[in-house]
């Protein structure tokens, strides 16, 4: 993220890639389904919508969303690319 100010400085802020790269890694594919809901195009288990939670919450402005709510955003985002949660 950039922050321009009116004296011409600016600040830059990093933050974690977006949860679907995460997701489409720890999945070992390219892209996610062309039709969500209609077909699986891969799984993931619990314990990587675990670690995806964990390196999402670490972003600035996420520490106060509790870990719960943080794994139930990567099971939907998962869910909305075809992607499988396996328990």
């Amino acid at each position: 993220m950039i922050t321009a100010f009116k004296d011409k400085s600016f600040e830059w802020k990093m933050r974690t890639p977006p949860t679907s790269y995460f997701v489409k890694k720890a999945a070992g594919v390219s892209s996610g389904g062309g039709r969500p809901g209609h077909g699986i195009t891969a799984a993931i288990s619990l314990k990587h919508v675990y670690h995806i939670a964990k390196l999402k919450q670490q972003d600035e402005g996420s520490h106060h969303i509790p870990l719960i709510s943080m794994c139930k955003s990567v099971i939907g985002a998962a869910k909305s690319m075809g992607v499988e949660v396996i328990r």
